[in-house]
């Protein structure tokens, strides 16, 4: 299947996923897909679920305010904040968490759970 880079960058940090076959990320009216050879775009990217699909396995963050830029088979997500998380029950708790602790209504609590399943 075809696959693209993915590189998640904070103020603080980096992290490069490498190859994925697809993304959901929060947007901010909604989920954003991305799959291999998608047009290029940018997009303002909510707080929530960042979910990364790979090899029939699914890999997880919870992801601050910022932006997405899809460009080639490259997406580059700059993010407030990059949290791993270690499966879709713990990428929930952990978003409710965020966003209580940045100050932002739990209303985005639909969209979390829409990103993990």
């Amino acid at each position: 299947m075809a696959s693209f880079d993915v590189t998640i960058q904070t103020p603080t940090m980096m992290q490069r996923e490498g190859n994925v076959e697809s993304l959901v990320a929060p947007g901010l009216d909604g989920l954003i897909g991305v799959m291999a050879r998608h047009h290029p775009m940018v997009a303002a990217v909510g707080t929530g679920v960042l979910k990364l699909r790979r090899n029939r396995q699914e890999t997880y963050y919870v992801v601050g305010e910022g932006a997405m830029e899809v460009r080639g088979d490259v997406v580059t997500l700059l993010c407030d904040a990059v949290i791993p998380a270690t499966g879709p029950a713990d990428a929930e708790d952990k978003a409710e968490r965020y966003l209580r602790q940045v100050g932002q209504p739990p209303v985005l609590a639909d969209s979390v759970a829409a990103t993990v399943r």
